[in-house]
């Protein structure tokens, strides 16, 4: 108790009140000496006198400044964990009788596994029915085929001599030389097609 007399004889203290103050804003306690003015160090307006702060006056402020620090690194600490790394790979070679360890990094964001190719690394080209020029005599016909069936979505049957365009047509319409039919093919028949006939003229043919 003594020491505190002594302090207040020997300095008074007060707050400034001017808002545009910094010492003001930070309501910082300011020790003047009793003998000089009882004025702001900073912006020179009169003190409001008010008690000395109490020793120790920093510790709240210690203490939040080392809460800021450990939930900054407690969050820190959580995104290395949950962050994806790179594995590692140890290998052991011994060398003289002794082991030396080599680490080899993998980065798993841009390696991909490999598999090794059960043809030994030979890639074999899809089987695709070629377009075929096929002469059944009495037309050739120009598309794909399957089992020896004419078998296309574009398929062309160009007539050498007068012929049933398809046997399941309940029309029986025949083509002459030189006409053709354009259209899709199944199997060997005609599902839907064009007769293109030698006058210029134009039928649908749907069996």
């Amino acid at each position: 108790m003594a020491s505190n007399s002594n302090d207040r004889i020997r300095f008074r203290y007060g707050m400034c009140l001017n808002d545009g103050c910094s010492k003001a804003k930070a309501k910082e306690v300011q020790q003047i000496p009793a003998r000089k003015e009882f004025v702001c160090a900073e912006c020179g307006k009169a003190l409001r006198e008010c008690p000395p702060p109490p020793k120790g006056g920093n510790t709240k402020l210690i203490i939040a400044i080392v809460a800021i620090i450990a939930v900054l690194a407690g969050g820190a600490a959580l995104w290395y964990m949950t962050s994806e790394k790179p594995t590692q790979t140890t290998t052991h070679a011994g060398e003289g009788g002794g082991k030396s360890d080599t680490t080899i990094v993998a980065d798993t964001l841009t390696q991909k596994p490999q598999t090794p190719a059960k043809d030994g690394g030979k890639k074999k080209a899809p089987v695709v029915n070629q377009v075929v020029t096929k002469d059944f005599g009495y037309a050739v016909y120009k598309g794909r085929m399957k089992n020896g069936k004419m078998h296309d979505d574009n398929g062309v049957l160009t007539f050498k001599k007068a012929h049933i365009i398809e046997p399941r047509d309940i029309k029986q319409r025949t083509a002459q030389p030189g006409e053709r039919v354009t259209g899709i093919f199944e199997d060997g028949h005609l599902v839907t097609g064009t007769w293109h006939k030698n006058d210029g003229n134009k039928e649908s043919i749907i069996p």
